[in-house]
């Protein structure tokens, strides 16, 4: 048996059997097996102690061996529908009490589909909603077009062509919208088959074609369901054109194709058509031997709707050949098994009329005369309500697909346009950052020019001056001002653009600077890397800014730097135990100004930990170019 864990594995089984066509398909493989399998779940079932989720199991897999069993089990003299109730209905109730929200979507499906072959169409909307409510609620867009698939088929069995319609366009909006092509072919041929029912030839060929064309590879359509249809409607269209011979082929072909697959409703449709195209063909004795097979096929399955097109055809051979009396009680039955139908109505209350009428029977002919009128008139207002729905639709999806295109143009003219913003703010930013960067680096060799020029040409003649004036008498005290002099000038080149900065890189530079203050201390955290000078420059400047603050405003006995040299950026943080500051209120001059440009150019960032009385720690990233 089952176990609890198979259950997305049934589940994936729904798609492909839980659709009418498939309630209805008999597997030929393996009959006696299949029988004992039959029985020996039914055993089971009733014989063995199961819990609920155990019973929820077999249950279903009782159903399904039935569906696709041939041959017989010890509750075969019932139709295959009531087989299908007799399981279902107690699985519904054992998945709602176990709120089994997967098998009780399962089982409402099978009880719909059972129903419609009962021909009990309330039932089966019931379940049907059942179904919709537990797809919703599980979110699965497949099984409600599933659902919507065999509503098509019941409103279709039921003579409700303007339903069948309505639920049909929901079919195949929501195919399109879960993008099953076989699904939509599904949707075209049942247009088709709805306007062949109603004798709108034209319309119907067109949607039979849109079914065989558009959305399934021609290597695959006559493997399909859909192939059925298409070739089962096509040939009725050319048998009520008087194409006998293009009729003869397709239904011929349904009925191979049903026949080795096994699809017995197609099998008894098939039967039926050929029928009809034997009696234009006079040959009543094959058309009798296939009505014959088809009025077994449909008493095997139960499906009252079989049956109705059985009997109309059996009445219409039976007046064809003036036995009256066989054709009135046949079409008597058919017209007592349903009276509405748009479609075979009207055939069978004209057939009692006129089997009547020759019978002597003139008030039953006459009663049956007017209920031909009014089925007629009847298919003619629903066939105009079909057209003008028709046309409805078609104009609502070209709203929509012109909708869409719009949506799609103005979706794109936006994008193109923030495109071209984001690209224009970007090239503007890079322009910027070009600039800024080629400012800065022309200020850079210009600091380097002038500490240059003032080193090699004002530093050398100082010294040449000092050098003259050492041989001349009271010089003394003017070779103190040249001393004095040429070392301001040194430390101005030095701060302008150290040398040791360009020969030897920023620890060299920070470590001059360290040199010339008492308390600040330098450690070199990494190995001695180099970078681009403008990057090293920044650096040395942001250190240099740092320490000059910590001297003037922060009163340190001690400050501390430490650098970091990684491959492609500097990290230095400067430490002191000065008095500190408040970050949110401290007035903030150029300096700190200036270091904030420094840090947008090299995409640096800079953090503050300090408190009043408590020091200060101010770390830096420089990041390169």
């Amino acid at each position: 048996m089952l176990v609890k864990s198979e259950k997305p594995v049934i589940i994936r089984l729904l798609g492909a059997v839980l659709m009418i066509t498939t309630l209805l398909s008999i597997r030929p493989s393996a009959a006696g097996a299949q029988q004992a399998v039959i029985d020996s779940l039914i055993k089971i079932y009733r014989s063995q102690p199961l819990d609920k989720t155990e019973q929820i199991n077999v249950l279903y897999r009782i159903i399904y061996s039935n569906i696709y069993k041939e041959g017989t089990s010890h509750d075969s003299d019932q139709p295959l529908w009531r087989r299908v109730v007799n399981y279902a209905l107690p699985g519904l109730t054992l998945s709602e009490e176990m709120q089994d929200d997967y098998h009780a979507m399962g089982f409402s499906l099978w009880l719909a589909g059972a129903y419609v072959l009962d021909a009990k169409y309330d039932s089966t909307r019931y379940y049907h909603e059942k179904t919709l409510y537990y797809a919703d609620k599980l979110k699965d867009k497949r099984m409600e077009s599933v659902v919507y698939w065999n509503s098509v088929d019941a409103y279709i069995r039921e003579g409700k062509f303007f339903e069948a319609s309505k639920y049909n366009w929901k079919l195949k909006l929501i195919a399109r919208k879960v993008k099953r092509n076989d699904m939509l072919c599904m949707a075209d041929s049942y247009f088709g088959e709805i306007y062949r029912l109603m004798k709108h030839y034209e319309r119907a060929k067109f949607c039979l074609e849109n079914s065989r064309k558009n959305y399934i590879p021609d290597e695959l359509f006559n493997t399909t369901e859909i192939a059925m249809r298409y070739y089962y409607n096509s040939g009725y269209i050319a048998m009520e054109e008087g194409n006998l011979n293009l009729a003869l082929e397709y239904e011929k072909h349904v009925y191979r194709i049903s026949t080795e697959l096994q699809y017995k409703v197609f099998t008894c449709l098939s039967t039926e058509a050929l029928a009809k195209i034997y009696i234009r063909l006079n040959d009543f004795h094959k058309a009798m031997q296939f009505l014959d097979e088809g009025l077994c096929l449909a008493k095997e399955l139960g499906d009252t709707y079989l049956h109705i097109k059985i009997w109309n055809v059996y009445s219409e051979i039976f007046l064809v050949q003036k036995r009256y009396r066989d054709c009135a009680d046949t079409a008597m039955k058919a017209w007592q098994a349903d009276s509405t139908a748009v479609d075979t109505g009207p055939e069978i209350a004209g057939n009692i009329a006129i089997s009547h009428m020759y019978l002597g029977n003139r008030d039953t002919a006459e009663y049956f005369f007017r209920k031909y009128d009014l089925l007629m008139k009847r298919h003619e207002d629903t066939l105009r309500e079909l057209d003008l729905r028709y046309q409805a639709e078609l104009q609502n999806m070209r709203i929509a697909a012109l909708e869409k295109e719009r949506f799609f143009f103005m979706l794109t003219a936006i994008l193109t346009i923030l495109v071209i913003a984001v690209v224009f703010v970007f090239y503007r930013k890079q322009r910027k950052v070009a600039m800024q960067k080629a400012m800065i680096d022309g200020a850079a060799r210009e600091r380097e020019y002038l500490a240059q020029s003032l080193h090699d040409g004002l530093g050398r003649s100082l010294s040449t001056t000092r050098l003259c004036l050492t041989n001349l008498p009271e010089s003394e005290a003017a070779c103190r001002m040249l001393d004095q002099a040429i070392l301001e000038m040194r430390n101005f080149t030095r701060h302008i653009f150290p040398p040791s900065l360009r020969n030897y890189g920023i620890r060299a530079a920070v470590e001059d600077v360290c040199a010339n203050i008492p308390h600040a201390i330098l450690h070199h955290c990494s190995d001695d890397r180099r970078y681009e000078l403008l990057l090293e420059w920044h650096a040395y400047l942001c250190v240099s800014e740092l320490i000059n603050n910590a001297i003037k405003h922060s009163g340190a006995k001690q400050i501390n730097i430490y650098l970091y040299q990684e491959d492609k950026r500097i990290k230095f943080t400067v430490q002191d135990n000065g008095c500190g500051f408040n970050p949110a209120t401290v007035v903030r001059g150029m300096g700190f100004n200036n270091l904030k440009s420094r840090l947008a150019f090299c995409r640096g960032r800079i953090t503050i930990d300090t408190a009043p009385g408590e020091g200060a720690e101010i770390s830096v990233v420089l990041n390169a170019h």
